[in-house]
């Protein structure tokens, strides 16, 4: 049996870059839908503070849509 890994697909790759979107993209995104969940529900702290999530970990445009709501939140 030859295991050599090397002529293996580099298949494991693909489907990030195929959608654009990773993992760590999804994860902050749905701290973003939570957040405007917790707006929705009036928990206007639940939201800042998963916001602030958002903000730190999330991609530019992640976080440019996090300062908007964050703003909107005062």
């Amino acid at each position: 049996i030859n295991l050599n890994l090397d002529d293996a697909p580099a298949a494991a790759a693909a489907p990030a870059a195929a959608g654009g979107k990773d993992a760590h993209w999804e994860d902050v995104q749905q701290k973003f839908d939570l957040a405007r969940a917790y707006q929705e529900m009036g928990d206007k702290d639940g939201a800042r503070e998963i916001l602030q999530e958002v903000i730190k970990d999330g991609d530019a445009a992640q976080q440019a849509e996090a300062k908007a709501l964050l703003d909107s939140l005062t």
